[in-house]
């Protein structure tokens, strides 16, 4: 807690050229470095239409899965009365 207080008001007390100094390092690239090109990516192989039907077929296939489980989930938490959703008023009880 004393450093927080403390180190603003002994920065602002240095001078700049000591405020300032810090150490510097610069990357350097071997000497036999080449920067990449456009030439050096993967040609795509193969139809983009069946690779992208057949991602569909699973995404829709995780969508289904999903959604099924929160249903059958709602329905099982709905039936056995552990949560109780308030969708009408409580009954009245005359005692």
């Amino acid at each position: 807690m004393l450093g927080r207080i403390a180190l603003p008001i002994v920065r602002r007390s240095l001078s700049y050229s000591e405020a300032a100094v810090t150490q510097v390092r610069a990357y350097h690239p071997p000497a036999n470095y080449k920067e990449p090109s456009m030439d050096e990516l993967p040609i795509p192989q193969g139809s983009w239409q069946s690779q992208n039907n057949s991602n569909q077929t699973k995404y829709n296939l995780h969508l289904l899965i999903g959604v099924s489980f929160l249903t059958l989930t709602l329905g099982f938490v709905a039936t056995s009365g552990i949560l109780e959703f308030n969708f009408s008023p409580p009954p009245m009880k005359n005692e």
